[in-house]
């Protein structure tokens, strides 16, 4: 039956009507862009009715790039804090813990304390403020919460956020900072293998190893770099690259010089770098001065080749010359002019220089770090290792494709102390790190890290080499000295004597002819007891006997300095005795220490149902530790770490123009002195060598003869034997540091060409404070003077590239096969986390 036209027109009328798929299409995405801007509002609603908005904590050094996920336990941290308070202006404090699953502060190996921080806050309303935190964390393999939270001026806690998740950085992991205004420059940094090394496990799973975090913090405005060089520990080098030296502050830039001395590295990127150095907190250091800029062609490269373009392996027993460096044009670069102190790297011609600076080293380039043709040359990450980051020569291997570890001793692929150079003495003396293969069943943290059930190494070297250290040897050398010391002195037979014959003539016939005389013997009874009060209160004061109120602070120090660096390395050991249980406060004058409860023993542990006591770690315009209880007629102890500014330095001069000689600048006088070095003989074998000085005085300098030493005797015992007491009042015990003086000279703990210091001062250095006083205080502190560490060696190239060896494994089967004592291990990948 035919249509009418009424009907075609009303059909034609619905097909223009009709919206289809398209128009669903339409709608949905109308009403999907509409949800977000009602979620978008409501989250300005909540924002606007919330009194605070906090942005998640940035551990230092900051990456411009993002905030890292990774943390280093065993080490204090500086971690940041964006606040901005809503409400109005606020003045309080910001409570910062690293705390456990349930959100309690982690408790501190060994000892019955859990650990909290705190730390002002002034936020101005509508005014987004960085507050800044230095926390401890704890030795661990989990995932590591850091909790905060504000609290008012009477205590009220009025905002609490969830914990920021971090994954713990591995024991042989530090981090890279670079400063340049054009950091991605520097990307290539990530994928060298001096950085991260190619490994992979015999069933073929690719494992990297990944030994530095590269990090570029901002410049443009604050720099977020710790302005404490105690919160550097997880920082192996630097590089500076065309930055302005005054972006940093006053304290930053103490911190860095500090860190310098104490092992750090810096990488100079020469050419837009050395003019602006020049006046500045680093120009004393650097090994090298521009002289004007030149061009470097293919001529001035061709010194390089000669080391560092290594040959391709073609067969077992043939090789090919490798693809050699070369400039398609000339390098724009500077002309290095040495200074005293530098040398220009052996094996480089004059395009790299370098000096030593306390333990640490400086390293500047004559021409670009980032030429084009220098990040394709295959020798560029062998030049790398050997010469900027001064670090052995390597080997790749075969083993179900190309791995890496070192040529020399390939089993300590995992070992921190090749990673990093940073050691402090107090901390890193004696402790070894074991490299044992990882085992055990695989699982995943929170941040999907992966974890091993049995972890290469104990909990207590997890944290790797300049970590904290409770537990190592100088720690049980001083705790040893602090046992032997620790308590009240005991009053002389005859002073005991005296005192109860005066008593007694007091008591008796004195107070009875006093009152005889006014004629009221009577009054001599009333008087008896108050004499017995009087007495006995002279007693207290005079042999501070224990009779209930007697307190004890015995401290053993020890001062580590570098030779011609007027700034030491100040840790104290203390331990406090009560007769009473008292709760004790300890304050420093800077806001640069740090403070822990010290284990009174290595195997302690917190009894069943026990309860843990809060001790708080506050930095403000000073430093305090609190919540410190020594119960009665007990002692408890304490260690604390600081940087202190002394009046000059120790210094060693002469040599090769003269005999040798060290200058006591500083204003402490120095006991028990003696000095100690291991240098290569004349033929080729390692000498140990002492010379006695004896005491020096402030401002002394003293000439150095030495003689021959024994390698396995304490080089000055029989001398400080003969030294006797110590000065001062022979009712004064004197703590003993043969302990610590054989740690400091013992040949092992010596770096080749060493020249080193010993001794002691009796007073105690100033900074710090502890409440309440105590009435019988003693103490000692060892000096450890790094005065000279010798020449810098000479960089030497890796046995082969890792081109090399996957261009001849396409040829030939079982190239080099891989030394049975490398352990096969996983090594988690710490970047897995931050992937998508």
């Amino acid at each position: 039956m035919p249509l009418g036209w009424p009907t075609v027109l009303l059909l034609l009328l619905l097909l223009v009507y009709t919206p289809g798929c398209g128009g669903c299409r339409s709608s949905s995405t109308a009403q999907q862009k509409q949800a977000e801007k009602d979620k978008e509002k409501a989250r300005r609603e909540r924002e606007k009715e919330a009194p605070f908005e906090v942005e998640p904590a940035a551990v230092q050094p900051v990456d411009g790039q993002g905030p890292s996920l990774v943390i280093k336990p065993g080490h204090w941290t500086s971690a940041v804090k964006q606040i901005k308070s809503n409400d109005g202006d606020f003045v309080g404090t910001l409570k910062a813990a690293v705390t456990d699953r349930q959100g309690r502060p982690s408790a501190l190996a060994h000892t019955p304390y859990l650990l909290t921080t705190t730390r002002p806050a002034v936020l101005p309303k509508g005014e987004p403020k960085l507050i800044e935190s230095l926390f401890f964390v704890p030795p661990q393999q989990s995932a590591v919460r850091f909790s905060n939270a504000l609290q008012s001026r009477s205590g009220a806690e009025v905002w609490r956020g969830a914990a920021d998740l971090f994954s713990p950085m591995p024991p042989y992991q530090y981090h890279f900072v670079v400063l340049s205004r054009q950091p991605n420059q520097y990307g290539y940094l990530k994928v060298l293998d001096s950085v991260r090394a190619p490994w992979r496990e015999a069933f073929g799973t690719a494992r990297d190893v990944l030994y530095y975090r590269v990090v570029a913090p901002a410049v443009e405005t604050e720099v977020l770099l710790p302005d404490d060089p105690l919160a550097w520990t997880s920082v192996a080098y630097l590089l500076w690259d065309d930055v302005d030296p005054e972006a940093l502050s006053e304290p930053q830039q103490t911190a860095l010089v500090d860190w310098l001395h104490w092992g750090g590295q810096i990488i100079i990127d020469g050419p837009d770098s050395l003019d602006s150095l020049r006046g500045s907190f680093l120009a004393a250091y650097l090994p090298a001065e521009s002289s004007g800029t030149r061009q470097y062609d293919n001529d001035f490269l061709e010194v390089l080749n000669s080391t560092w373009t290594v040959p391709t392996q073609t067969t077992p027993t043939e090789s090919t010359p490798g693809r050699p460096l070369v400039a398609v044009t000339p390098w724009s670069g500077i002309d290095l002019q040495l200074r005293e102190g530098g040398r220009f790297v052996p094996t480089t011609g004059e395009l790299l220089a370098d000096r030593r600076v306390g333990r640490g080293r400086v390293a500047v380039s004559a021409v670009r770090l980032t030429e084009r043709d220098l990040l394709n040359w295959p020798g560029y990450d062998g030049l790398v290792n050997a010469c900027l980051l001064g670090r052995p020569p390597r080997k790749y291997f075969e083993r179900s494709g190309v791995i890496l570890t070192w040529a020399d001793q390939p089993e300590r692929r995992f070992d921190p102390q090749r990673i990093s150079n940073l050691r402090y003495f107090a901390r890193d003396t004696g402790r070894t790190f074991p490299n044992e293969p990882r085992t055990g069943a695989f699982d995943r943290d929170e941040l999907g890290m992966v974890v091993t059930a049995e972890p290469a190494f104990p909990l207590e070297l997890s944290g790797g080499v300049a970590a904290w250290d409770n537990l190592g040897a100088v720690a049980d050398g001083a705790r040893s000295a602090l046992r032997e010391a620790a308590g009240i002195t005991i009053p002389r037979a005859d002073f005991v004597v005296v005192a109860l014959a005066v008593y007694l003539v007091v008591l008796v016939p004195a107070n009875w002819l006093v009152f005889r005389a006014l004629g009221r013997v009577e009054w001599a009874w009333a008087a008896a007891p108050i004499i017995a009060l009087a007495s006995g209160f002279a007693v207290v004061k005079m042999a501070q006997v224990d009779i209930g109120f007697v307190r004890a602070d015995t401290q053993v120090g020890v001062l580590e300095v570098y030779g011609g660096h007027p700034r030491g390395h100040l840790t104290r050991y203390t331990a406090l005795y009560s007769s009473l249980s008292t709760d004790y406060e300890l304050t420093f004058d800077k806001p640069g220490a740090v403070a822990l409860p010290l284990p009174i023993d290595s195997q302690y542990e917190i009894l069943t149902g026990q309860t843990r006591r809060l001790a708080t770690y506050s930095r403000y315009q000073d430093t305090r530790l609190s919540g410190i209880r020594v119960s009665s007629n007990s002692t408890g102890m304490l260690h604390s770490e600081q940087m202190v500014k002394l009046s000059g330095a120790l210094a060693l001069s002469g040599g090769e123009s003269g005999p040798l000689q060290v200058t006591n600048s500083t204003a402490l006088n120095l006991v028990e002195v003696g000095v100690v070095r291991k240098r290569q003989g004349a033929s080729g074998n390692v000498r140990f060598e002492k010379c006695w000085i004896g005491s020096m005085a402030a401002g002394a300098t003293v000439p150095l003869v030495f003689t021959s030493a024994e390698r396995d005797e304490p080089a000055f015992a029989d001398q400080r034997t003969q030294s006797g007491q110590s000065p001062g009042s022979e009712e004064a015990p004197r703590l003993d540091l043969a302990p610590l003086y054989a740690l400091a000279e013992k040949p092992n703990f010596l770096e080749q060409g060493e020249v080193r210091l010993t001794g002691r001062i009796e007073v105690r250095l100033p900074g710090q404070t502890i409440e309440p006083d105590a009435s019988q205080k003693t103490s000692a502190t060892l000096v450890v003077a790094h005065l000279d560490f010798g020449r810098l060696p000479t960089p030497r190239p890796d046995v082969n590239t890792r081109a090399a060896v996957a261009e001849a494994f396409k040829s030939f089967e079982d190239l080099t096969p891989l030394p049975e004592e490398v352990p096969l291990g996983d090594a988690p990948d710490p970047e897995a986390a931050a992937r998508p």
